[in-house]
């Protein structure tokens, strides 16, 4: 069972998180509809599939990034036999915020992937919820959101 945790817990992360290098555009990877507040843009942001926890998101239509230093999610197995759902619970994960002076707010995001055979549970959907903290840089190329 601590095995399929970790591996829900990554399957998750990877759905939640803003995952691309600073210095790297994305290339493919999954899409995550995040819904903001404080007059950051919404809409899908290419999470391209390296997983890493704290890299920036890059918002499909309208450029730039998210620079993401907090957020919450919840994720559970939903098993397509009708059997009961596999609560995976929540996390939260913090880290100091970017010092530069950028806009921030907070972004929300829920989701599925569907899974073909999951860890023996058979096939099924993970479903997915949050929000992240986030920063906010506009496009350009020497523009990292960091404090220089």
């Amino acid at each position: 069972m601590k095995k399929t945790l970790t591996t829900v817990a990554a399957i998750a992360a990877a759905a939640a998180t803003l995952a691309t290098p600073a210095h790297a555009a994305p290339k493919t990877g999954d899409m995550v509809e995040l819904i903001c507040d404080n007059g950051l843009p919404s809409g899908y942001i290419d999470v391209p599939p390296n997983d890493a926890l704290w890299t920036p998101g890059f918002p499909i239509a309208s450029g730039g990034r998210f620079i993401p230093y907090g957020g919450t999610s919840h994720a559970a197995f939903v098993p397509d036999d009708g059997s009961d759902p596999i609560d995976f619970g929540s996390s939260t994960d913090v880290r100091p915020a970017p010092r530069a002076n950028l806009p921030h707010g907070t972004c929300t995001y829920a989701g599925a992937i569907p899974l073909d055979d999951f860890e023996g549970f058979g096939s099924g959907n993970l479903v997915f919820e949050g929000s992240v903290d986030v920063f906010w840089t506009p496009a350009g190329p020497t523009t990292t959101g960091q404090p220089s």
